[in-house]
This record gives C-alpha cells, structure tokens and sequence, in this order.
C-alpha cells in the first residue's frame, strides 16, 4: 500500500484491503476448518471412535461411558481436534488414559493435571501429557488452537 501510494498517491485504501487480507490470513491459519457448531457423540462401540474428530469452530463433548464393556476401550486411540473452541472427552472409571493434549492458548485439564496460558507465540503451544498407569490404554490426543481441552472421568 505505501509503494502504490509513493507511485500513484493516496494509499489508504490499498493499506486498509491489505489489513483486512492479512488478518483473514491469519484467522484461516488457526480454523483448520470451516465447519462450526457442536459435536455431542455418545459412542457405544469402539468403531465409532475409529475416525477422527475435528470441528473448525465450536464445542466438541464425547462421552465415553457409553461403550460396551465387551468391547474395551484399552488399545485404541480418539483423535480430537478444534481449532477454536473447547473439548471435553468423558472416560469411565474402570479404564487407563492416556492424554496428550495441546493449547496454543487457552487451558488443559486432562484427569487432574492442568496447564493453562494466554500468550500466543508462532510455534509454541502448552502441551500436557498425562501417562497411563499400565500396558494398552486408551489414547486420547486432543488439540486446539484457542479454548479449553478437558479430560475428566465420571
């Protein structure tokens, strides 16, 4: 804007579109996706936790609790991610989780363990992981750029 404005003068509103484009630039690099609204899943195998979960924008809960106990949850992995919103995953009681969660800025809480920030810094992302007590558990690896990551057992 300012060299078409050195040229031709007035630069203004080449300044002003080129202001609005970077910022539409940034926004699009932090919504994976243009999908909003809410996603509730209440799974009751685990086929249905096979493919990923990801929302643009929005909230995403899912209750695992639901899930027969003849097909155990240990041994498989729930890929969840938001781009701008929050996460909850509900586990049952009876099974071991592993968690690895990630927050460019926002907070995680993920079975007790928090971390939490609000600054935002190109790369870096708060990361919590929470280690299973023993062989073969459930992975949960949930990922957002802004919000809240929540990982609790009911």
């Amino acid at each position: 804007g300012t060299l078409v404005g050195i040229r031709w003068g007035r630069p203004g509103p080449v300044i002003t579109l080129g202001a609005i484009l970077s910022t539409v630039l940034v926004a699009s690099s932090l919504i994976p996706s243009v999908s909003m609204g809410a996603i509730n899943l209440e799974p009751t195998s685990v086929r249905e936790i096979r493919q990923p979960v990801s929302l643009g924008m929005g909230e995403i809960q899912i209750d695992l609790r639901q899930v027969s106990p003849e097909t155990s949850l240990n041994g498989h992995t729930l890929n969840v991610t938001n781009g701008i919103g929050r996460i909850e995953v509900i586990v049952p009681e009876d099974v071991d989780v592993e968690v690895n969660a990630s927050v460019r800025v926002g907070h995680i809480n993920a079975l007790g363990l928090e971390r939490g920030g609000n600054t935002f810094q190109l790369g870096n992302n708060n990361n919590l992981v929470h280690e299973a007590d023993g062989p073969n558990p459930l992975v949960i690896n949930a990922a957002t750029n802004i919000g809240e990551v929540q990982v609790i057992r009911k």
